[in-house]
């Protein structure tokens, strides 16, 4: 999902909110980066975690496993 941030940043525009994106320093500073391990291992608590951050959309790659 990281690999994603990045380009929608670039493809829509600085203003459009991503989850995460390349920066990991950043996110591990917020706290955010462990909460992101979480999702992109589905862990049972996923989709707390979706709820807790708005997310409304995903990007993955086929086979991954939040699909």
């Amino acid at each position: 999902m990281d690999q994603w941030g990045g380009y929608l940043i670039r493809e829509l525009g600085p203003g459009r909110q991503v989850f995460i994106d390349g920066r990991f320093d950043l996110y591990d500073y917020a706290g955010v980066l462990t909460d992101y391990g979480r999702i992109a291992t589905a862990m049972p608590n996923t989709p707390r975690l979706l709820e807790k951050y708005s997310v409304r959309t995903c990007l993955v790659k086929r086979g991954d496993v939040l699909i």
